[in-house]
Formats: structure tokens, C-alpha cells, sequence
């Protein structure tokens, strides 16, 4: 099923009808000794960025709404200033704001001093290193070479990317004709009346996302994020004109049609106007979101988690997934995921959820164990990375909602 199939007041109704249960099952376990679960936006773009116009107040807000206490800005480079440099960094309205940037399918932060953006991928991922920076893999559905060293952790989704990959849809919101801009306003309409769920038409399994990211880990410990890779940059703007025809307009309120009254879809629009913008921040942070565990919501304190791994993937739209733990113990000691431990401690390895779900165990990309629980336990057999996928059925599918970091276990 793609996502105009989801795109009906019918399939929205009985997803609508789906989450109410399954939301009506959610316990936030008691976790102590567990740092705080922070739900953080690691790619995000403002009006820095050529194809944004998103102002820092705008994203504050957006973050407040949505219980989001980390923005990380990701705009794109530039050769006229320095976007980690001059960006933003500090608080703002509470959330805490670090400014990076988007180059080469790279998402690059916490870099001291000016980078060169024009050098290429593998330059920049060791120059990005030598300035005490992160350096995380983007858009894996365009990168070819994987053979790269000196990445800190990859996308594991990205909001983008899986729009991009929604051909019938990524059709409709490019009309070319009347029928087609009809169509492009009924489904943001349909969009529009769902604010909670309109973006979960998007949100299918990342197979080529979590492949690559398993290429990855075989090579070194790269922490996996969610990448919302927000712009709000698509905005409609209906316009009633003196005779009654309908004026469409862009974001800059640029005519780019006209769509006359006696349109079947004219008549469904609000006589004083209508804007649409339906990858608003508000909507776009509430999709998705990477959980940092960590008790210091300071810049140092996010480079640690963030190298460690001590961070999980929420597709909070479904339900919320705080609470969320999983860890490893021994006879003698324990601890969390990102991780090393070795197989002669004999770890168990422990994963507990707020609420049931069909929760499959990886090691290296192949699954290992599955159940249908909150709760799962398992004993590793030999070396590897261990990670845990946990999806919810709604309608009939299997939709992702948690994606945890490895524990690995070592040979010795």
C-alpha cells in the first residue's frame, strides 16, 4: 500500500480508530538508573538554508509543542559564511539549538573553527574529524561509496527520502494540469482535516536505510539517527478572487494558477481562503524524532551520548515511545545500549517497551529472535550487533516504531 492509498477519509478513519487502542496501552515503565530519555531533531533547516525560509522562533515553537528539547540545525552549506560558525548556537524559548550543516550527504556538528565545504566527501568526513566534529551519513539512497572511514553514525530514516520514494504521490505535488491541481488540493485537504496522522502516509519500513546501516556496522560502531529533515518550505496559499474564481499561489505568493468556481473542488474551499503547509515543523517534529539518553542536556553532553549510541529512533506519531529501554546484564554488571560487552560475560540482553509490539532482534541484519510483547529477553550466541526493531499494526500493516542502537557483543 503507498501512500495515496493511505491519503482517504476511510483508511485515516481506521487508522485514527487503530491508534486509539493502541495508545490506550501505553505504560511508561519505571526505569531507574536509566539517564532521561530526550526527544532531540537531528536535521533540520532554517532560513539559512536556500530552500527554507523557517525562522529560530518558528522552530522553537514547533519543539515546545511537540516535547522536542534538542534541535540540531542542518542547513546547507554556503560559500559566503560558515554555517556551523555563524549558526545559532545556545537556547532558545528552553530548546537547546546546535548549529551544523548539510553538505556532500553529509550532516557535519560540533566543529571548532571554519571548515572548507568545497573539499570532497572523504576529505571532509577526516577534516570534519580533525575540527573535534561529527560527521553523520545522509540521503543514503544517493550514496554509492560505503567504503568511508570516519562517520560517527548514519540516517537510519529520513522524511525526505521516503516522500521521494512515494511516486504516485510525489506526482501529485507536481500538477501540470487542472485535473492534477484538483487532486493536489483534495489531498491536502484530506491532509489538512488529519493534522496527527496526515504525514504517516509517508512512514514505511527504510529497508535500503537499515541495509546500509547494517553494511556499516560490520566495519565500526555507528550510532543510528532519525532524520526528520525538515523545511516547511511547501506552502500553499488559496486565494478567493473577485469572481470567485480560485487564485493558487506558492509560498512567496507567486500566482501559479487559476482554478475556476465552478470546479468540483473549489467548492470545498473556505470562501475566505485557505493556506496550506502540510511539512509544517510542528508536523514534521511530531513524525518522527531520535531519543538521546542523558542526564546533561549540555553540547557535551549530546557529543557523548551521540558517539556512544546511547540513542533510539521514535516514530512518535503512532504512540509514544518514551520509556523505552533496552540494556545488557551480566552476573557482575550492566548497561545500555552502544555498548561493548564481551560474549565470555555471558550477557542477556533486555529490552522493555511502553506498550506491546512485534519486536524482532537483528544481529548484523539478520533476525535472531522475534515476539510479540513489550518486553523481550534473549541470550547472544556468538559476537556481533545486536539491535532491536519494534513495529505496530495499524490497518492491517506493519508500521515501524522504535529502531534502538546495537549492543555489541565482542569476542573477548
Amino acid at each position: 500500500m503507498d501512500a495515496m492509498n493511505r491519503l482517504n477519509e476511510d483508511y485515516l478513519e481506521r487508522l485514527e480508530a487503530d491508534l486509539k487502542v493502541i495508545r490506550s496501552q501505553v505504560r511508561r515503565p519505571s526505569l531507574s538508573g536509566q539517564p532521561a530519555d530526550r526527544k532531540a531533531v537531528l536535521h533540520c533547516h532554517s532560513a539559512l538554508s536556500h530552500d527554507s525560509r523557517g525562522s529560530l522562533d518558528e522552530i522553537a515553537d514547533a519543539a515546545k509543542t511537540t516535547g522536542t528539547q534538542v534541535v540540531m540545525i542542518t542547513d546547507h552549506a554556503r560559500s559566503d559564511i560558515d554555517v556551523i560558525a555563524d549558526g545559532f548556537r545556545g537556547r532558545r524559548r528552553g530548546v537547546l539549538f546546535i548549529p551544523g550543516a548539510e553538505t556532500k550527504h553529509l550532516l557535519l556538528f560540533f566543529t571548532k573553527g571554519r571548515l572548507d565545504y568545497s573539499l570532497p566527501q572523504r576529505e571532509m568526513i577526516a577534516q570534519t574529524r580533525r575540527a573535534g566534529g561529527m560527521a553523520f551519513l545522509s540521503h543514503l539512497e544517493e550514496q554509492q561509496d560505503w567504503q568511508l572511514e570516519g562517520l560517527s553514525g548514519t540516517e537510519i530514516y529520513n522524511t525526505h527520502a521516503s516522500f521521494k520514494m512515494q511516486k504516485r504521490l510525489s506526482q501529485v505535488f507536481r500538477p501540470s494540469s487542472a485535473p492534477q491541481l484538483e487532486k493536489l488540493l483534495e489531498t491536502l485537504l484530506t491532509i489538512d482535516s488529519h493534522p496527527d496522522t496526515g504525514l504517516s502516509a509517508l512512514c514505511e519500513i527504510p529497508h535500503e536505510y537499515l541495509l546500509g546501516w547494517d553494511r556499516l556496522l560490520c566495519r565500526s560502531r555507528i550510532a543510528g539517527i532519525a532524520a526528520n529533515d525538515s523545511h516547511a518550505n511547501f506552502t500553499i496559499h488559496v486565494r478567493p478572487k473577485g469572481t470567485g474564481d480560485l487564485q493558487i499561489q506558492d509560498f512567496s505568493g507567486n500566482v501559479v494558477a487559476n482554478l475556476p468556481r465552478d470546479a468540483g473542488i473549489a467548492r470545498r474551499m473556505p470562501r475566505e481562503g485557505v493556506t496550506f503547509r502540510p511539512d509544517n515543523y510542528e508536523a514534521s517534529f511530531r513524525h518522527v524524532g531520535t531519543h538521546l539518553l542523558l542526564n546533561r542536556l549540555t553540547e557535551a553532553g549530546l557529543v557523548e551520548c551521540l558517539l556512544n549510541g546511547r540513542c533510539y529512533v521514535g516514530f512518535d506519531w503512532l504512540a509514544a515511545t518514551e520509556g523505552f529501554s533496552y540494556r545488557w546484564e551480566t552476573s557482575r554488571n550492566g548497561g545500555l545500549m552502544g555498548d561493548f560487552v564481551p560474549a565470555k560475560d555471558k550477557p542477556i540482553l533486555i529490552a522493555s517497551l511502553p506498550a506491546p509490539a512485534d519486536l524482532v532482534l537483528k544481529k548484523d541484519g539478520e533476525a535472531v529472535a522475534s515476539v510479540k510483547s513489550d518486553a523481550l529477553e534473549y541470550r547472544p550466541r556468538s559476537p556481533g550487533a545486536y539491535r532491536l526493531e519494534a513495529y505496530l499494526k495499524l490497518v492491517g500493516e506493519a508500521r515501524p516504531w522504535l529502531y534502538s542502537n546495537p549492543i555489541y557483543v565482542t569476542e573477548t
